[in-house]
């Protein structure tokens, strides 16, 4: 954090603490009998949800909840239920709330009237995660486990103060064991809850009469239970049931110790540092547990203060940490990340903190990891300590602290050194101490040195210093001169007990001097003080300061002695111009008058007409008293308003009142309207001079510049709505307490008096504010006690009030105890520059008055308002036009609303509806600035976001997403019930036809897109309003199941080389299928063999020849199938057999017959040859039949014949030949 930021925070810590005020919830009549059914049973407030309200119906009938009100604790938050809503018997309605719920606020629901009170319930805290009915209905509200709106509650399980607090597994004594802790105020009987590993045989029943007091332990020993505990295993402690879990705890390994609750009952199971059976748990140190110290602690008067301390040697974000009092529930200290070196330190005041706490007398500070229950430090006290409690490095724990120091080394000491002059002193160098402490300090004997020890110097005898008071020491006394590098030590009596020490290097221009004076570092000053304040150089009271921007040279504005009265000369106190009369200046003095001046002769001169002339006096309203007005502005109401600190004529009395007076009415003025604070700074009256240290300054602010800027209501942690304090009219009051150097913001009214802001004014005291509305921001002013210096505040982006910087009083103007400050209206400047004028309560030199001026800030004027387009529909996106200016080249900011509230976050030019918009009417702020010219915002009409059923969770697709397997789509959450619903699904973003069921049948074409998605439309009952389509996200499309072969496919046909076979497809699973085919040799595929028949060929002979079949569905996986292998061969062995007669006589013929066999039916040709040994040779070709051949030989002659018979083969043999003799005997007789 930059140190410019961190001073202004460390400066922020001398404001005082928010009060809130009580808001009372008024009983109103009961509702009827059917009315009572409805119960509210869930609230969400600060959660990740938008803010609800959950309804319930516990009845047996619907219940109409057209009209209702729903309300939070203020009437002026009041939220209608649409029309045609019907909340049916059992069920449960949730309605985000157009008005936030506050960190302790509460939830009513009306009748239509407004004023019956059907139900209500008041909360102390934000929901974490809701307030919910336990049981639903009718059970008391409870934290539950989780939010659940729209649905039943996530109630807790019965008697979950009892934990599985501790677990050994492994190497127990005398065995394993699990621990348990009463973690409740109340004993708890635990007869027969069941115990259970992770194996639901396991299971021992805990004895009756088992009770477990509150904060004792239960052990459940394997003696007992009869089953070891393993790993991977887990402990689990069930209701008699024997199903609720009431506890459980798994773990994948043994521990090395044993596995236990860190912080012990609370926190998750880890390992510990050692098993403790039956005792609190050994807890390993969790990282950042050492990593803070507190370092200082105020608690009174306000503002308190807690500095801490980063004793670590690494870098600590202190957003990472949680602080908690005695009684508060802890808070996280900041939620901007703040990083703080090794040894820095960082003050905060806890009750700033959204949610946070004052520190009370006995009380004490904690300080926590972010599971808000791991300490890293605390400390107590009995009584409170001024100035502060602190860490001394030569005394234990913390100690009284003599000055308070937030952000900076505690002082510890009650004796500091406070200046030192180490050239050119008079009469020579010194050394000045300053008593820091609450009471009178004797440093009789105390020691100077400087950084030589030889020079020893001790103070005399009887020397005090007193409450405040200084004492310095002169080079004359102390014999010694400081040189260059030199040092001032100052020692008890001893000589060796160091009190306080600075140390130089060179010598400085005036003196070095401690700043702020007795509590801050050195630094060097403004001027040489010796014996007096420090005069410290700005910036010192953590604003950056720049010099006045207007004109430096000041004159005194007011004849001398203008404000003579019959009470004092001067003591004018608060000043503040008319708004509708710019020639006027109001003036009061702290002793009940009030003055009404004009220009004469250039001179700011009471008028001296209408009683006016010594002003009018003041009282209170019932003509009595001498209020001490301090501040004063012009109400919208052109009445006088003003504050008071106390009654003068009971001046011990702290009285911190805003008076209204009527200033058309003779005096004295009585006040027409009283608003009596006192009760909201009850400190005042516990500190000296309270009666003198209350309301200094006052202003108006009007609800626009607020609403516009995002303003956030402390009170309620939520944006500032004016609606919610009827009769204050339109803007709130600031006033400047001097005490704690805040402005307070209030919203008054009558009967009205409501705390709504604390504001750091970015210094110790303030004497004035006043709003500027050409520059639309406060300026903070503060006396001579800060150098005359002025601060001015904006809102910033966290919708706060903030200083943004500040300046020095001009030039020409003296250190004067100025207390009022007023800045003239736009429409008096002159030549670019208007006037500004001081008040000095002292009266310096008989004048009050003193005046500069500033340059007037142009002006900018909305010359056509800026519009907003779009459809307003939660999801859809809405764009602001910029409008149109009156003066070129501004920037523009834009800002979001839903009603009159800021929307978080929405601070661009568009903004995308939410369901938290539904029913609202939005609009945007634009904000035109530019250098040299006022802030100017405008406004866009707004627009209504329909009131549809919203999405809360998208629909989502289910199902493995293959071709032919159903897929199925959820509805997704609403933030309605009772809704019906339609579908479409979609391919590439276009419906599919028919496709308008919860689940469908993914598809080829699907396949081919690779996804589809779902498209979900929610409708209310009887033909009501649809909210915006909810599309799912695509759903991945793969191929579906192959088919599978149920009978394998065959191979027919003869295996031989040159044969053809032929395959068949097989059976398969699912019909339409289409069949290809591959033939393989020896599991191998054969090159374009991928017909369904196959001609064998040589390379097949004696290789396993088989098909493949692939049997192929559009969108599937395709399935094949192989058949069983034939070996091929080559033609086979053929066998010729002749059979022809013996011998024949010649003239005769010869039957031939030729048989071939083999190992089929051999076809073919057989070749039959006679060759007679004389003659020629005779050859016949005939075609085999059957395998068989029969001819008959034409008629032969005598003579031998050699017969042979060549059968020629086939396809599937080889050929054969065989051969006979055959003799042709001559006839005889011839």
């Amino acid at each position: 954090m930059p140190s410019r930021h961190r001073s202004a925070l460390i400066t922020s810590l001398l404001a005082g603490s928010v009060g809130l005020v009580p808001l009372l919830v008024a009983l109103a009549p009961p509702a009827s009998a059917a009315a009572a059914d409805v119960k509210i049973n869930e609230i969400v407030s600060n959660g990740p949800a938008p803010d609800s309200i959950e309804l319930t119906n516990i009845g047996a009938a619907p219940v109409d909840l057209s009209g209702w009100i729903l309300k939070d604790d203020k009437d002026a938050s009041s939220q209608p239920i649409p029309a045609g809503t019907t909340l049916p018997a059992g069920g449960f309605l949730s309605f985000p709330t157009t008005f936030g719920l506050g960190n302790g606020d509460a939830a009513r629901v009306f009748l239509p009237d407004g004023t019956t009170l059907v139900d209500g319930h008041t909360f102390p805290s934000h929901s974490n995660p809701s307030w919910s009915r336990c049981p639903d209905g009718t059970g008391a509200f409870v934290q539950a486990q989780a939010a659940s709106l729209g649905a039943a509650n996530a109630c807790t399980v019965p008697d979950t103060a009892v934990r599985i607090n501790e677990v050994e597994s492994s190497g127990g004594s005398p065995g394993d064991w699990v621990e348990l802790l009463n973690t409740g105020t109340g004993a708890v009987d635990a007869s027969g809850w069941v115990f259970r590993d992770a194996d639901d045989t396991h299971a021992y029943v805990i004895p009756a009469g088992t009770s477990i007091p509150a904060g004792g332990y239960f052990l459940l020993e394997e003696a007992a239970f009869g089953f070891g505990l393993g790993q991977p295993d887990s402990a689990r402690l069930l209701a008699e049931d024997g199903t609720t879990v009431i506890d459980s705890y798994a773990w994948t390994t043994h521990a090395t110790t044993s596995y236990g609750r860190c912080p012990n009952g609370t926190g998750n199971l880890t390992t510990t540092t050692a098993p403790t059976k039956g005792a609190v748990n050994t807890c390993p140190t969790p990282a950042g547990a050492d990593a803070l110290e507190i370092n200082e602690v105020k608690t009174n008067p306000n503002p308190d203060f807690v500095e801490v301390r980063n004793v670590s040697d690494a870098l600590v974000d202190v957003a990472d940490f949680w602080v908690a009092d005695s009684a508060a529930s802890p808070v996280r200290i900041t939620s901007e990340s703040t990083p703080l070196q090794p040894g820095e330190l960082f003050a905060f005041n806890p009750d700033e903190i959204v949610g946070g706490f004052g520190l009370g007398a006995a009380d004490s500070v904690t300080i926590l990891l972010s599971d808000k229950t791991t300490v890293v430090d605390t400390y107590a006290w009995t009584t409170h300590r001024l100035p502060s409690y602190g860490r001394c490095p030569d005394g234990p724990g913390l100690v009284e602290n003599p000055v308070a120091s937030p952000g900076a080394e505690n002082v510890c000491q009650p004796v500091r050194i406070n200046e030192v002059e180490s050239s050119g002193g008079q009469p020579g160098d010194w050394v000045e101490l300053v008593n820091v402490s609450a009471g009178p300090v004797d440093v009789s004997g105390w020691v100077l040195k400087d950084a030589d020890d030889t020079h020893s110097y001790a103070i005399p005898a009887a020397t005090t210093i007193a409450v405040g008071g200084y004492l310095v020491l002169d080079e004359a006394a102390f014999g010694f001169g400081l040189g260059q590098p030199d040092a001032a030590r100052l020692f008890r009596a001893d000589g060796t007990t160091l009190v306080d020490s600075y140390a130089w290097t060179t010598h400085a221009t005036t003196s070095y001097g401690r700043c702020a004076d007795g509590a801050g570092a050195f630094v060097t000053t403004e001027a040489v003080t010796k014996g007096a304040a420090n005069l410290c150089p700005p910036p010192f009271f953590g604003v950056d300061t720049e010099p006045w921007p207007g004109s430096q040279t000041v004159t005194t504005s007011d004849p001398q002695n203008a404000f003579v009265s019959d009470v004092s000369t001067g003591d004018v106190s608060g000043l503040a111009f008319s708004p509708t009369e710019p020639g006027v200046l109001w003036a009061i003095k702290n002793k009940n008058r009030l003055f009404k001046l004009t220009k004469v002769g250039g001179l700011w001169t009471p008028l001296t007409t209408d009683g006016w002339a010594t002003g009018k006096a003041l009282t209170f309203a019932d003509g009595s008293g001498e209020p001490d007005t301090e501040g004063v502005t012009v109400g919208p109401d052109g009445a006088i308003y003003a504050t008071t600190e106390r009654d003068n004529t009971a001046s011990s009395v702290p009285l911190n009142q805003v008076l209204r007076f009527d200033p058309t009415q003779p005096g004295p003025l009585r006040a027409t309207a009283t608003w009596n604070l006192n009760a909201d700074f009850p400190e005042l009256a516990g500190i000296a001079g309270g009666s003198n240290l209350g309301f200094e300054g006052l202003t108006w602010v009007p609800d626009s510049y607020l609403v516009a800027g995002g303003f956030v209501d402390e009170s309620t942690g939520a944006a500032y709505r004016p609606s919610s304090y009827a009769g204050h009219g339109d803007g709130l009051f600031v006033m400047a307490l001097e005490n704690d150097g805040a402005l307070y913001a209030y919203a008054l009214g009558n009967g009205l008096q409501h705390r709504v802001a604390k504001v750091a004014s970015g210094f110790p005291h303030v004497m004035d504010v006043s709003f500027d509305p050409e520059r639309q921001q406060l300026w903070a002013v503060c006396d001579d006690t800060c150098q005359g210096q002025v601060s001015h505040l904006r809102i910033g982006a966290n919708g706060k009030l903030g200083v943004v910087g500040g300046y020095e009083r001009p030039t020409g103007m003296p250190n004067l105890n100025n207390e009022g400050f007023a800045l003239a209206p736009q429409s008096t400047c002159v030549d670019g520059a208007k006037e500004v004028v001081w008040s000095d309560d002292a009266g310096t030199g008989g004048h009050s008055l003193r005046s500069a001026t500033l340059p007037c800030t142009g002006l900018i004027d909305s010359t056509t308002a800026p519009q907003v387009s779009g459809t307003a529909r939660s999801g859809e996106t809405l764009t602001a036009t910029a409008g149109t200016w009156s003066v070129d080249g501004v920037a523009l900011a834009h800002q979001w609303r839903r009603g009159e509230i800021p929307i978080e976050g929405a601070t661009g030019p568009s903004y995308v509806v939410t369901g938290a918009d539904k029913g609202a009417a939005l609009n945007v702020v634009v904000t035109a600035s530019k250098t040299g010219y006022a802030d100017e915002t405008a406004a866009s009409a707004p627009v209504t976001v329909e009131d549809l059923p919203l999405l809360v969770t998208a629909p989502a697709v289910s199902g493995s997403g293959r071709v032919g397997d159903e897929l199925a789509v959820s509805t997704g959450g609403w933030d309605e019930t009772g809704l019906t619903f339609a579908y479409q699904w979609l391919r590439s973003g276009a419906p599919i036809a028919g496709a308008t069921s919860a689940s469908y049948t993914p598809t080829a074409a699907d396949l081919a897109a690779g996804a589809v998605s779902a498209r979900v439309t929610a409708t209310r009952p009887a033909g009501g309003a649809s909210g915006a389509p909810a599309t799912t996200e695509p759903a991945s499309v793969v191929a579906g199941d192959a088919a599978t072969a149920t009978a394998a496919p065959r191979v027919s046909g003869t295996p031989v080389t040159g044969q053809r076979l032929v395959a068949t497809s097989g059976s398969w699973s699912v019909p339409g299928l289409a069949f290809g085919y591959q033939w393989l040799r020896d599991g191998a595929p054969i090159a374009g063999a991928t017909a369904s028949s196959y001609r064998l060929v040589g390379a097949d002979q004696g290789r396993r020849v088989a098909v493949r079949v692939t049997a192929a569905r559009a969108g599937h996986a395709s399935g094949t199938a192989t058949s069983a292998a034939v070996r091929a061969t080559g033609p086979a062995v053929s066998r010729t057999r002749l059979s022809v007669a013996r011998k024949v006589t010649a003239g005769k013929r010869a039957a031939v017959t030729v048989r071939v066999t083999g190992a089929w039916d051999p076809t073919g040709t057989v070749t039959v040859l006679l060759d007679p040994r004389k003659g020629r040779t005779v050859t016949k070709t005939v075609r085999l039949r059957d395998g068989v051949v029969r001819f008959s030989t034409a008629r032969l002659v005598a003579g031998t014949y050699q017969v042979r018979a060549v059968y020629a083969g086939d396809a599937l043999h080889r050929g054969s030949a065989t051969a006979t003799r055959v003799v042709v005997k001559a006839k005889r007789g011839r």
